[in-house]
């Protein structure tokens, strides 16, 4: 983590923030090493998205439209067969 870290973060033009986004699932470990590493580079914010954080940001309702997009699948659509099918229901 501390050599990926030091390879994408150099030179003179430092970036305001670092997201590091991967399809795995990030220990303790890699999260402590990740904030050590970048705290004395002058980068001001930095995130570390695993593959927890990038499924929860994923199945949020303001991103469906990414969901849909790029998977075929549509929360909303869901959403509204269930309302209909409870309204029929109830009816």
């Amino acid at each position: 983590m501390k050599r990926y870290v030091e390879e994408s973060v150099q030179g003179p033009d430092v970036p305001y923030g670092f997201i590091l986004a991967a399809a795995c699932d990030f220990s303790k470990k890699a999260y402590d090493a990740f904030r050590l590493a970048l705290i004395g580079t002058g980068v001001q914010e930095f995130q570390i998205w695993g593959k927890a954080e990038l499924e929860d940001m994923l199945f949020q309702p303001k991103n469906d439209h990414l969901l849909f997009a790029y998977f075929g699948i549509s929360l909303q659509v869901k959403k509204r067969t269930r309302q209909t099918k409870l309204r029929s229901l109830l009816a």
